[in-house]
């Protein structure tokens, strides 16, 4: 759910800028002219988009609809090797990462593709692979890196304010999670009926901060594996990860 939600609200926020993900429909005289998928590159939903792009010369876009679907998830019985596959299933969607590269490439090499759709394009990807990915990174780290590259930077007068400044912007950020935790609890099902008014408040609380544990742990090692592979010119090595 904590994924679906920025899901959701990318495709009313970038509604005409939306990618093929892991779900869609498409037509069948498309699938055939373009080749079907790429069966040289590991991660297919989400890079497929590119293959009509450059095709059809940038005369290709999603739309986005909702329908009901089912869809599978990773488990295990133990719950130490189903940590374990989740992480695998993680390192999958890291090399998602892909896409980045298969979309510069058909932008810099197609030349039938509107310079304005390509200079749209490219903003539209740096800004859901590189700001969106490093900026929580950025605003926890930015003061050591700086004095890292910086080692005056001590004697400014802009370090009396920046953290002040950051403060607040993380205090403003972190209340943005609130619509969406009570969005996000509409949507749930009701909490087990043996839980007390007491553990139901509890496990809200707990939540909260473990959104930032694992947005620095379980949700961030796994998604640098693949962007680190593929310069070091590695390839994913496939793993069948037990779902249901």
């Amino acid at each position: 759910m904590s994924l679906s939600m920025p899901v959701l609200a990318s495709s009313v926020t970038h509604r005409k800028n939306r990618e093929t993900w892991s779900c869609y429909s498409i037509n069948l005289g498309v699938m055939k002219k373009v080749n079907y998928w790429d069966t040289s590159i590991c991660i297919d939903d989400t890079p497929f988009f590119w293959r009509p792009f450059d095709f059809f010369n940038g005369e290709f876009e999603c739309e986005v609809f909702y329908i009901p679907l089912f869809a599978d998830a990773v488990y295990h019985p133990n719950k130490i090797t189903n940590l374990i596959e989740q992480y695998h299933q993680l390192v999958r969607w890291g090399w998602g990462i892909i896409s980045f590269p298969i979309a510069c490439k058909v932008l810099l090499e197609n030349k039938n593709i509107p310079l304005s759709k390509k200079f749209k394009k490219l903003g539209v990807m740096f800004e859901l692979f590189v700001v969106v990915k490093i900026a929580a990174i950025l605003f926890a780290v930015s003061l050591p890196i700086l004095f890292l590259i910086h080692q005056d930077f001590g004697g400014h007068v802009y370090l009396y304010s920046l953290p002040k400044t950051l403060s607040v912007l993380m205090t403003l950020l972190t209340c943005c999670m609130i619509p969406m935790l009570y969005i996000k609890y509409q949507l749930l099902p009701s909490h087990p009926s043996d839980w007390n008014k007491f553990k139901q408040v509890g496990h809200f609380l707990i939540e909260v901060p473990l959104h930032f544990v694992i947005l620095y742990t379980y949700a961030f090692i796994p998604f640098l594996i693949g962007p680190l592979m593929m310069m070091l010119g590695k390839n994913y090595e496939y793993k069948i990860i037990k779902k249901f």
